[in-house]
């Protein structure tokens, strides 16, 4: 109910402007925007924007699926290249993924969620029980059906910047805009067991960008031992 609710009133916010750009970053939106009003406080990508303008690139930034509306009311207020996902799922892909979402949950209802696992596959199944049940499990699907919309009315050579964590939202990024050059920033230190920048060899090469740019030597050899169909530069520490 409560997507739904928030689906609705983000058609209000739908840019027609998305033609005039031609490079976008992906921007978390949240307090921290507003510090250096009426600049765009960026804590992941710095000045990056600017120094793309002074290049003559019209940029655009797309702000996650989950953003209050008390937020997204601030930031229109001062900024005019937001661009919100929500707005451009259609009625009929809303619905769809709500429908996926509860035959998911319902599948999952006659799975035995157990405990005290021994057995790799079964914890396995545990993994992706719990993962099915999660409320990001519906948002990923809105994300895919937005991000897809949204690379229909797009330039053909459009760039697009988004902050690296090898996140399920990030697979959706770059499976909806697959046609597009994507550059991901790896904008802070992998943690020390870097489980969740791993892939498997298993894992279509769709699904990653086609440039990582990392924060340092470290992390360029250690990503690149596991995104093989990705071109891999130390960009530095742009935070």
């Amino acid at each position: 109910v409560k997507h739904c609710i928030r689906w609705f009133l983000f058609r209000f916010f739908r840019t027609s402007k998305l033609d005039t750009f031609n490079v976008f970053i992906h921007s978390w939106i949240d307090e921290r925007v507003f510090r250096r009003l009426p600049y765009y406080n960026d804590s992941y990508f710095n000045e990056l924007e600017n120094v793309l303008k002074k290049q003559r690139y019209s940029v655009g930034r797309l702000a996650p699926l989950r953003i209050s509306l008390r937020n997204v009311l601030k930031v229109n207020r001062y900024f005019d290249n937001i661009i919100y996902p929500l707005a451009f799922v259609t009625l009929g892909d809303f619905f769809k993924n709500v429908f996926t979402k509860f035959k998911v949950a319902i599948n999952n209802q006659k799975f035995e969620f157990v405990k005290d696992v021994k057995i790799l596959s079964r914890l396995l199944e545990n993994e992706i029980y719990k993962e099915n049940k999660e409320r990001i499990f519906l948002e990923n699907l809105l994300l895919f059906s937005a991000y897809k919309s949204i690379s229909l009315e797009i330039k053909d050579h459009s760039i697009l910047i988004y902050p690296f964590e090898n996140q399920p939202w990030e697979k959706m990024f770059n499976l909806a805009f697959a046609r597009f050059n994507k550059i991901a920033y790896q904008h802070s230190t992998i943690p020390f067991n870097w489980l969740d920048f791993r892939v498997s060899q298993y894992e279509d090469s769709s699904l990653s960008p086609k440039i990582i740019l990392t924060a340092g030597p470290k992390w360029s050899t250690f990503l690149k031992s596991f995104y093989r169909d990705s071109t891999i530069e130390i960009a530095g520490a742009l935070r």
